[in-house]
């Protein structure tokens, strides 16, 4: 992660740049048009992006401790190896769907509210709040979410591979046709008696073999379990 000299924020009213230099400490671009632009490595701690338009923009290896991009549209933008070490990013009610989020470290920030449907992870976010977000057919593949908050959040369609869920709250998540493969974790995660069902999800065999004994009859219900093979985990 770059580090970030010291640097005069921009004044309001300003043009914004297309690309970000180097060091973009405390930037104050609110609402701007940075559709396309290249952040790349860019030192962005507390800057404000909130309602900024960052369709397709590259944000690669940018420090994103303490930035704001509450409400923003990020749709197909790369965040690989970006992260928020020294303080939380806010993402909350940001538009993310199809962004590239493998290898971001965002422990502990706000995307609660936030559309993440079909984006890829891989990235380390426990602790985050995840509260009301959307993750609608997305790849979890070895994300952390340990002690995120996923209350409310929509897992429909999403692919949770290796995720680690220890401690995450999940009660009144969105659940139906989900996929939960090698995830040894789940027995872990809180409120998975309060999930929601619109449609039948899968577990993988072995998993289940493994955890069935941890994990609540009611969930074990709603993700289409048929009482036969409870009947057979209960013996």
């Amino acid at each position: 992660m770059p580090s970030c000299p010291a640097r005069t924020s921009p004044a309001r009213g300003s043009a914004a740049p297309t690309s970000a230099p180097p060091t973009s400490r405390g930037a104050r671009l609110d609402g701007a048009d940075l559709r396309g632009a290249d952040l790349s490595g860019a030192c962005l701690r507390a800057a404000s992006f909130a309602g900024a338009r960052l369709t397709d923009a590259r944000l690669l290896g940018t420090d994103l401790s303490g930035a704001s991009f509450r409400g923003a549209d990020l749709g197909r933008t790369s965040f690989k190896l970006a992260g928020a070490a020294t303080a939380p990013a806010d993402f909350r009610d940001a538009r993310m769907q199809r962004s590239g989020l493998d290898h971001t470290t965002l422990a502990g920030c706000d995307l609660s509210g936030a559309d993440l449907s079909e984006a890829p992870w891989g990235a380390n976010w426990a602790g985050a709040n995840l509260r009301g977000a959307t993750f609608r057919g997305a790849l979890l593949e070895g994300t952390n979410l340990a002690g995120a908050d996923l209350t409310h959040a929509d897992l429909t369609h999403a692919v949770l591979h290796r995720a680690d869920l220890t401690a995450a709250r999940m009660a009144d998540a969105a659940l139906g046709r989900t996929i939960f493969a090698a995830v040894p974790s789940l027995p872990l995660a809180l409120g998975l008696e309060a999930t929601s069902h619109s449609a039948d999800s899968s577990l993988d065999l072995a998993t289940l073999a493994g955890i069935a004994h941890g994990l609540p009859t009611a969930f074990l219900e709603g993700i289409g379990l048929a009482e036969a093979v409870l009947r057979r985990l209960a013996d």
